[in-house]
């Protein structure tokens, strides 16, 4: 009889489900990552837009912006905005509420004077 001098080897098994699981895992990772991706992308794309157009935007630095930014979103490249003001007529009622869902963070007003800037209750 004759005795093997090499070491036993431990080889990694997996079934068809485990792997059809961390696929589908990584896949749901992946489109959730790159949905935040693109509203980030969306942002900075409006904002772009808007400001083309007159509109106003700044942050407030000196108390912070009143709803913080997602952490993903501000990894992914996005900057805080605290005020975006808008011109009377140059932003439709669509836009208007993209703003208000893109930028959490912001205090968007319609039209110059909707509120007094040194007023905020950030």
């Amino acid at each position: 009889m004759s005795v093997s001098t090499q070491p036993h080897r431990f080889r990694f098994t997996f079934s068809l489900r485990s792997l059809f699981a961390v696929l589908t895992l990584f896949g749901v990772l992946l489109g959730w990552l790159g949905w935040n991706q693109r509203q980030v992308n969306e942002r900075e794309r409006l904002l772009r837009s808007i400001a083309a157009r007159g509109a106003m935007f700044g942050s407030v630095t000196s108390t912070g912006p009143r709803t913080p930014l997602p952490v993903l979103w501000s990894l992914l490249g996005a900057t805080p905005v605290g005020l975006i003001q808008v011109p009377d007529g140059t932003c439709s009622e669509q836009e208007f509420r993209k703003l208000k869902s893109l930028f959490p963070e912001a205090r968007v007003a319609a039209r110059p004077g909707i509120f007094d800037p040194l007023d905020l209750d950030f």
